[in-house]
């Protein structure tokens, strides 16, 4: 499967009241072996509180995964957490996903870490467990970040393997990201 995404994310608030967070993401999967492609997108909003140590916060989401015979819309709904060391963050999320469209469901629990080297150059690492129609999953990453100095670009990447009970999956990914003032470490 070849894919690309389009993303964006735009958060304000949230240092001692309560903050908000939009984010969209578009993109298409193609697959190799003739069976077509698929047009997907995912929307959300975050609810949150942070301050120097810590975010508390609640999300929900709606998605769309658009087949060439069939198409099936989802939500998901979930609590996110993170915990900041001097130099490294700590993070987890439990969420429920859900698809009429499939009578499919999902429940996760994902935990990670991201240690910044310096302002601008990080890397982490990430685990997951959960459930999607009674296919028990346990999924596993590595990923790194560096954004060049005086410019707001950063280039991307990272490994993920998903195990599930019967079959599993591996993914490749790389990219650019546009940051908006600040240094990776301020983001």
């Amino acid at each position: 499967v070849d894919a690309w995404t389009v993303g964006g994310a735009y958060a304000w608030g949230g240092n001692g009241s309560l903050g908000v967070q939009l984010d969209g993401l578009i993109g298409n999967h193609e697959y190799d072996s003739g069976g077509g492609d698929v047009d997907t997108y995912n929307f959300g909003g975050h609810l949150f509180t942070r301050n120097d140590n810590y975010l508390l916060g609640g999300f929900a989401s709606i998605g769309n995964a658009d087949f060439s015979i069939f198409d099936y819309d989802y939500y998901t709904v979930g609590l996110e957490g993170a915990y900041y060391l001097s130099r490294t963050t700590l993070n987890g999320a439990l969420s429920y996903s859900d698809s009429d469209d499939l009578n499919a469901d999902s429940t996760a629990l994902d935990l990670g870490a991201t240690h910044f080297v310096t302002d601008n150059f990080s890397f982490g690492g990430t685990v997951g467990f959960g459930e999607l129609a009674d296919l028990d999953f346990v999924s596993y990453g590595v990923g790194a970040e560096y954004q060049f100095a005086g410019a707001p670009i950063s280039l991307f990447g990272g490994y993920n393997k998903t195990d599930y009970d019967s079959f599993d999956t591996d993914a490749l990914s790389v990219g650019v990201r546009w940051n908006f003032g600040g240094s990776l470490f301020d983001r």
